[in-house]
Order: C-alpha cells, then sequence, then structure tokens
C-alpha cells in the first residue's frame, strides 16, 4: 500500500462517471463495504502472463475493480 497510496487509482483520477445505482438498503451497505476494501488489480492479467509488479498494478476499491472487469 505504501507504493500505491491508500485510495482507489478510479476513484482518485474521477474515471468512473456514471451514478451508481442500489435496488435496496441491503445492496448499499454491502457495496460501500467494497467501495472502502482495496484490491490490487494487473494492469497485464496474470492469464496472460502479467506479474504482481509495481509496474503491472494499481490499487482498486473491491467495487470498482468488478466494475472495471465488466
Amino acid at each position: 500500500m505504501k507504493l500505491f497510496g491508500k485510495q482507489c487509482f478510479i476513484d482518485k483520477l474521477h474515471l468512473r462517471q456514471e451514478a451508481r445505482h442500489y435496488t435496496g438498503k441491503n445492496q448499499r451497505k454491502k457495496m460501500n463495504k467494497r467501495a472502502k476494501r482495496l484490491t490490487y488489480h494487473h494492469i497485464k492479467e496474470r492469464q496472460e502472463g502479467g506479474k504482481a509488479t509495481v509496474a503491472n498494478g494499481a490499487i482498486l476499491s473491491e467495487e470498482n475493480h468488478i466494475w472495471f472487469n465488466k
């Protein structure tokens, strides 16, 4: 986390412009938890030989990671 910081790359650069829609309180609670958890995203995917390195990664919230991979 020291190298990447403690903020989601997508949120930091305001890359996600769409509104986030929730169908109920439970979904909002679940997604708020996901928005706080940070995950490592491979720029070049592991399946394609991408390594878990500083140069090949970005920190994303779990919610944005799911959105980005769609």
